[in-house]
């Protein structure tokens, strides 16, 4: 059985939560079960955390190597963490986009969370 309870927020936009119930087959009641957001929302923002800050963790700029590409160019190999396959040109830029995700991004999706109406 499916429920769907509607509301009208005053901003005008609406919010609709389904609410799920199963009957189990030893005659209990069914649990409500109600699909919310709000865990997918903490999932995101802890799988952004923890992906920024292992590019923000690998900035090791010790371990570079030089590679000839296809040009017959000589190019510099970041060759560390997960940028490990990028030139230095490129993982400085990465590593750069990790930090803004985390100081920026994230906080504002914490506080989009929080407070929706803001």
């Amino acid at each position: 059985m499916v429920d769907c309870l509607s509301e009208e927020w005053t901003d005008g936009w609406q919010r609709t939560e389904i609410l799920f119930q199963e009957e189990h087959p030893g005659g209990k009641e069914g649990i409500m079960i109600k699909t919310r957001v709000d865990l997918l929302s903490i999932v995101i923002i802890m799988m952004l955390g923890i992906c920024s800050l292992l590019g923000i963790l690998s900035m090791d700029f010790t371990k570079s190597f030089d590679v000839v590409n296809q040009y017959g160019d000589t190019v510099a190999i970041f060759g560390s963490g997960i940028y490990s396959g990028d030139t230095y040109f490129k993982a400085p830029i990465l590593i750069g986009t990790d930090f803004c995700i985390l100081f920026v991004v994230v906080p504002l999706f914490i506080q989009g969370s929080v407070n929706p109406s803001v």
